[in-house]
């Protein structure tokens, strides 16, 4: 444990929320938002919204975790939408 703490401390590698984070399920992060969202008082509608837009890019995408998400896997799920809409 207080190797863990010197080699964050060091930067060497990330805090230990950071890597729970990186390893939960990007399912579960877009359910903990919702879970905010309506715990902000946000309307049905928007939350619907919200969750069914999210889940249709992380599925295009092809994110399974936070990890995965990054500007080039982003970019391959856009353009396989476009390349779709063209067909």
């Amino acid at each position: 444990m207080i190797r863990d703490q010197e080699r964050e401390a060091a930067g060497i590698i990330r805090r230990s929320g950071m890597r729970d984070a990186a390893n939960k399920s990007l399912r579960d992060h877009l359910l903990d938002y919702a879970a905010d969202l309506r715990a902000r008082k946000r309307s049905v509608g928007y939350v619907a919204n919200i969750e069914m837009r999210l889940k249709k890019l992380a599925t295009e995408c092809r994110w399974r975790r936070l990890s995965d998400v990054t500007v080039e896997t982003f970019r391959h799920g856009v353009q396989g939408r476009r390349l779709q809409r063209r067909l």
